[in-house]
């Protein structure tokens, strides 16, 4: 598949376009932008991706205008009236109407997921077309999430894509996807049994041909093909069963091993008319109930961070660069895992994970808050087919993924007025049916039916923050080692706000408040990384989060802040325990700058095995680290300025604060 640049009135003439197979361009560039604003008309210029509630338009638009459209013109060859044209977009937030030449084409509920649409029959060939999307932001009762905080963007903030195909095709209209599923089936040191199923799109009683070839870099491994008629409706599928000798497998950190099917659709004349390369790797996972999580029948270790696909400098709207960078600190940290939490993310950050081995669990945006406050669950036909069909797309779009392992189905769904479990078992059985080699998870904050649903289970905790003390999570835990033994448990998400710039702690340990500091953190974190050493029979634990939401949500449990520019003490001791690979020191509490005692305790976070400290030049002791913390206690230091240095070997770190006399 070719990428180009689809320039507004230009250079798509006739003459000059040989199609031969699928092309692929790109409209992000040139949409005119406009709503209804006290009741005039106001338009500006701009590129997608976009989120009118994020820049500077937020003050003209308003934060969840409900009349706003994207509107561009573009110029359709004549010749393209043999050819089938679609229009695809990978994220519109949230509900989306689409009008070609002001003829209605239809609509998309739904944020986190792509759509396409065939407007062949909506074109002018050899004219300019209208393409016109009116997008509504912010919650709606017929479309998740229902959580105000989770839908605070709108606008189109992915990419924008024209497909042109011949008629007889792969199919980019099921569900969004490329039309190409892998699946494996069976796995042995000897030979892996695959299942390659095309969807085919054409006319009725064309006869086609689909040959597929697997690679392992340029040598193929593997070849099949089938032979399929096109149906009344114009579709068809074909299901090619390969197998590879000697395969090598996907087996996550470990090695992230990837191959590659060309598909080839050819017609009775035996031409080529379609091609689509689909990378894919060869795993399968399962869950035991004493081992935890096994990869290719082997236990593997799950510790991850939660992140959801927004920050404060660009909202919804990620490039490449963001995801790179927004991966490099999860590969920084050492975790083995992610928790794409409340809807799907980009694909290019599944080929990130696909390719750095971690493993995913990719949340249906079918979600509560942390807090309890908001309804989640309407039992409405409207909003359950709504979170059926994006639980479709989000399974068939990113269905090729070997590091995708969990479908989450929900999570916090308590303080809702009617039960979702009904629901909750329906959308377990379309996972099910559709995606056999993946597992089914939730995140629960409650008792009940609702927790032996999904394949497995696991629970939001905050003790410490939100009830209790950090003391009772390790109490919990304990429960599930000879109790309740057909559940197998994991923590979905734990964690307690820190903000790096405020250093006076809670009066109480009851209150729950955002504004715990960055200290609180570290300690909250250091308890509950001991309670959970050593508990085999829970098969994950995910932090919540990576990164801090952005400001309007006032919520700070993120290890580095929203802005990607400060890592957390409580990052530090993550990466301590989880990263053995990447040395280092890092010494706490070095924001607090002014102090009022001449008692301190020094804390650091270090994979080395000892550590040396000095204050003010002159060396105090040497310790071993314990759970990548090493703790002085009660240490003089001096009124005016002090100077800590640590070291280990040839890593080391520094910092200085003010003891006053008055604070």
């Amino acid at each position: 598949m070719t990428k180009k640049s689809f320039i507004l009135l230009t250079f798509l003439i006739a003459s000059s376009l040989q199609v031969v197979a699928r092309e692929v361009f790109n409209l992000n560039k040139g949409w005119q932008f406009g709503a209804v604003v006290h009741n005039v008309v106001s338009s500006v210029k701009v590129d997608v991706p976009h989120s009118w509630n994020h820049d500077e338009l937020q003050s003209v638009f308003g934060e969840n205008s409900s009349s706003v459209y994207y509107i561009r013109e573009v110029k359709i060859p004549s010749s393209w009236d043999i050819k089938n044209t679609s229009l695809r977009f990978y994220g519109v937030a949230s509900k989306a109407t689409l009008y070609v030449n002001g003829q209605y084409v239809g609509e998309h509920n739904g944020a986190y997921t792509a759509f396409t649409f065939d407007i062949s029959h909506f074109l002018k060939y050899g004219a300019v077309n209208t393409i016109q999307v009116y997008v509504q932001g912010g919650e709606q009762i017929d479309n998740m999430p229902l959580v105000p905080r989770f839908s605070q963007y709108g606008g189109i903030f992915r990419d924008v894509e024209l497909i042109l195909n011949e008629r007889e095709h792969i199919s980019v209209t099921h569900y969004s996807s490329n039309g190409v599923y892998v699946s494996t089936k069976k796995i042995s040191d000897e030979v892996a049994n695959l299942n390659v199923d095309v969807m085919l799109r054409g006319s009725f009683g064309d006869r086609l041909t689909t040959k597929v070839k697997i690679f392992d870099g340029d040598k193929i491994v593997s070849e099949g093909s089938g032979v399929a008629t096109i149906s009344t409706d114009g579709s068809s599928v074909i299901s090619i069963p390969m197998l590879v000798k000697k395969p090598r497998l996907w087996n996550g950190k470990k090695s992230p091993f990837m191959y590659r099917a060309e598909v080839y659709l050819l017609n009775a004349s035996k031409d080529v008319r379609d091609k689509v390369v689909q990378p894919f790797g060869i795993r399968i996972v399962s869950i035991d109930r004493k081992k935890g999580f096994l990869l290719n029948g082997n236990a593997y270790p799950i510790y991850g961070m939660l992140m959801k696909q927004e920050n404060i400098l660009s909202g919804l709207n990620f490039s490449r660069e963001n995801s790179d960078d927004d991966i490099s600190f999860l590969k920084e940290v050492g975790a083995t895992s992610v928790r794409f939490a409340n809807g799907s993310h980009s694909q290019y950050d599944y080929n990130l994970c696909d390719k750095s081995g971690v493993i995913v669990w990719n949340d249906l945006p079918f979600c509560g808050d942390e807090f309890y406050s908001s309804k989640s669950f309407i039992n409405s036909f409207a909003f359950k087919n709504s979170g059926i069909i994006q639980l479709k797309e989000m399974i068939w779009q990113l269905y090729n993924h070997p590091s995708i392992a969990f479908w989450g189905l929900f999570s916090n769904l308590s303080g809702n007025t009617e039960s979702p479990v009904e629901y909750v078992k329906e959308l377990n059985e379309v996972a099910t049916l559709i995606s056999p080699n993946c597992i089914t998870v939730g995140v629960s904050n409650q008792d009940g039916e609702i927790n032996n649903v999904t394949d497995v289970i696991s629970w939001s905790q905050y003790f410490g923050w939100k009830r209790g003390e950090t003391k009772d999570f390790g109490m919990w835990l304990s429960q599930f080692e000879y109790g309740w033994q057909k559940l197998k448990p994991a923590v979905g998400e734990y964690g307690i706000s820190g903000k790096i710039d405020k250093f006076s702690k809670v009066k109480s340990k009851k209150e729950i408040s955002n504004f715990r500091t960055e200290q609180e953190q570290l300690d909250f974190h250091i308890d509950y990384l001991k309670a959970i050493k050593n508990r085999s029979y829970f098969w994950g634990y995910y932090v919540n989060s990576l990164f801090d939401s952005p400001e309007y949500s006032s919520l700070y449990t993120g290890l580095v802040t929203s802005d990607r520019k400060y890592k957390k003490d409580a990052f530090y001791l993550y990466k301590a325990n989880w990263n053995k690979e990447d040395e280092f020191v890092h010494l706490a509490k070095k924001r607090s700058y002014y102090r009022s005692s001449t008692i301190q305790n020094i804390c650091v976070m270090t994979n080395m095995s000892t550590v040396e400290l000095k204050i003010n030049g002159k060396i105090v002791s040497e310790k071993k680290q314990s759970d990548g913390v090493v703790l002085w206690k009660n240490v003089k230091v001096k009124y005016g300025i002090n100077v800590i240095e640590v070291n280990s070997g040839e890593f080391s770190d520094k910092t200085e604060f003010v003891v006053t006399r008055r604070m």
